[in-house]
């Protein structure tokens, strides 16, 4: 997989090489320890109720979409919304028939086609650092929240992500052209701020941290190594420190020494008006 491209191109999956590597990705997310500990929380935070009709942008391949409906269960409507057409049929392929409850459309957040006050709660789940205009998307999810429905959204500060190395210099470089790829890399941080200019009450912001020891997991989810070599490509460093970067984070694995983390910012609100 390139997964460095697994990142970077979420925001057109559909005209990818392979498409089909970001279900793979996604797949692959959603078994970590961290994945495994946060989504119930989300949920949580949605204040779902038996009979509530709930949203879910950037759904991907609908495993979230289909463990809120066995919250609301079978009288609801609970709704993922993904603009690639992979994904979408990725999640129905995956979705039970008898699964009336769970329903899967291709759409632009920007541009929700959904009426006003339609669910009576809405999420995002590392969706908005692939977009275009994140905070135009925040204000679509809430034209179309009932009023007092929550909103949850989870999204990592791409300037977190740590690494343990030997050369401080040469990592700070890599972390933050790491950063710098990602369409909207401080969107973790500014999230408290789209809340609260969007006028959401008992904003409430809650973290945690995605840990890698295992190298390989790390660079498919983190894209490391590609990640040195397009630093390397853009001049910030050197071939030979790439090299002795990416060949002291191998020799750290084979110790079991290796070390990496992201940190995540899950924010939840509640629609004033």
């Amino acid at each position: 997989m390139n997964d460095f491209k697994a990142r970077t191109g979420f925001k057109d999956i559909d005209n990818a090489d392979d498409p089909e590597m970001f279900v793979e990705y996604l797949d692959k997310v959603s078994s970590t320890d961290a994945a495994l500990m946060y989504k119930p929380r989300s949920y949580d935070l949605l204040e779902t109720r038996k009979g509530h009709s709930i949203l879910d942008i950037g759904c991907g391949t609908g495993e979230d979409v289909r463990e809120i409906a066995k919250l609301v269960g079978g009288e609801a409507t609970v709704v993922g919304l993904d603009r690639s057409a992979v994904m979408i049929a990725a999640a129905r392929a995956r979705t039970k028939v008898e699964d009336h409850s769970v329903h899967f459309s291709m759409g632009d957040v920007h541009r929700l086609s959904f009426r006003d006050e339609t669910f009576n709660s809405c999420r995002a789940d590392r969706t908005l650092m692939h977009l275009a205009e994140p905070q135009l998307a925040l204000h679509e999810m809430l034209r179309v929240t009932k009023h007092k429905g929550r909103l949850v959204v989870i999204e990592p500060d791409w300037e977190t992500l740590v690494v343990d190395s030997r050369v401080p210099t040469i990592t700070r470089h890599i972390v933050n052209h790491r950063c710098d790829r990602i369409r909207n890399g401080w969107v973790g941080r500014k999230l408290y701020s789209f809340f609260k200019q969007a006028l959401l009450t008992e904003v409430n912001v809650e973290t945690f941290t995605m840990v890698f020891t295992d190298f390989k997991e790390a660079d498919l989810i983190l894209s490391l190594r590609k990640a040195a070599w397009q630093a390397c490509s853009a001049g910030s460093i050197s071939r030979n420190e790439t090299n002795d970067w990416v060949s002291e984070l191998t020799e750290n694995a084979a110790k079991g020494l290796f070390f990496s983390g992201l940190t995540f910012y899950m924010l939840s609100g509640r629609k004033a008006r």
